[in-house]
């Protein structure tokens, strides 16, 4: 039970470190579009621009599933409409979300087998207390 506690745990502590609520959030809610990204020192510089504006920012992790293809590389991103300074390379939550969503499974598998297991103990224990009060004849 501990065992499955503690990965249940991990998958918590996991998505919050990956910032998986907003990520995921963005990738289901948000509008679809196009923009780049130039690889840079320390991670990537995304661009996307709308029919108003442009917006640039630093991201630091992996494009999701799209895949580098040269200096810039176009890519399709989701943004927020209502504040469109709010986007992301689209898929960069899937691989994270399986992973952590395979660690609270896990975890909650432990957890219900091992209540399982003391389910059964405790019946066990009831029959054998049942049987020895059955042949315990009174004096």
């Amino acid at each position: 039970m501990l065992l499955g506690m503690a990965f249940v745990l991990l998958a918590v502590l996991l998505a919050q470190r990956w910032e998986l609520a907003p990520k995921l959030s963005l990738d289901f809610r948000g509008e679809r579009g196009q923009g780049t990204a130039e690889r840079t020192e320390t991670g990537y510089s995304l661009r996307f621009t709308t029919s108003t504006n442009i917006y640039r920012r630093t991201y630091r992790g992996d494009l999701g599933i799209q895949r580098e293809t040269g200096e810039t590389t176009p890519i399709a991103l989701v943004f927020d409409p209502e504040d469109p300074s709010r986007f992301q390379p689209m898929t960069v939550s899937y691989r994270p979300g399986v992973v952590v969503a395979a660690l609270f499974l896990l975890g909650m598998g432990c957890v219900l087998y091992a209540r399982v297991l003391v389910q059964r103990v405790q019946r066990a224990q009831r029959g054998v207390m049942r049987a020895k009060s059955v042949t315990k004849k009174p004096s």
